[in-house]
């Protein structure tokens, strides 16, 4: 029978890790905040051809203000919507958001939050991932943007317009769950 002692280092490891609540060096105070079960839904502006929703995927949206160069603080309480001449939602953080996945390219989405004096300002930008788009990306890949503190969501900025209307547009990454907004 192998002693138990020497897993004991790695035990100790994984259980300091989990401790941190940190991402790519960033340490996470007062996270995670509770979230309510049900999710919230986009709604479409009048004249808006309900068939181009293809599904729709659940994302946590968390609101961070920035306490040092590696330290966020998760704020309950941010009032956000996110809003294109197609799609709008209004949610408070955090939130589950039913993120839509578009068939014919969606207008780019403006993500705002306010709490008190602190506020955010960005756009998802739609894109077609890899995987299931009609044709190879056109451009130069895919390029990343800030949706928080050091995300590395992967939007693409430069896609072919002329895509085969059959595509279906994302403006989260499969792979990301959570969606950190940093407030300032």
């Amino acid at each position: 029978m192998k002693p138990m002692f020497k897993s004991l280092p790695v035990v100790a490891a994984i259980a300091t890790l989990a401790a941190c609540n940190s991402t790519d060096g960033i340490q996470k105070e007062n996270y995670p905040q509770p979230v309510a079960e049900s999710s919230i839904s986009f709604r479409t502006a009048p004249g808006f051809n309900q068939d181009r929703i293809e599904s729709v995927e659940k994302k946590t949206f968390r609101t961070f203000l920035k306490v040092d160069d590696s330290t966020v603080r998760e704020i309950q309480g941010a009032k956000c919507q996110l809003r294109s001449s197609e799609l709008s939602v209004q949610f408070v953080t955090p939130a589950h958001v039913n993120i839509p996945l578009v068939q014919d390219k969606p207008q780019p989405l403006r993500l705002t939050c306010q709490k008190g004096n602190w506020s955010s300002d960005q756009t998802l930008t739609p894109f077609i991932p890899q995987e299931t788009a009609g044709a190879p990306y056109a451009g130069g890949g895919v390029a990343g943007i800030l949706v928080g503190v050091a995300v590395d969501a992967a939007l693409t900025g430069a896609v072919n317009a002329a895509r085969n209307s059959k595509d279906v547009w994302r403006f989260v990454p499969r792979a990301k769950n959570e969606l950190p907004i940093q407030l300032k």
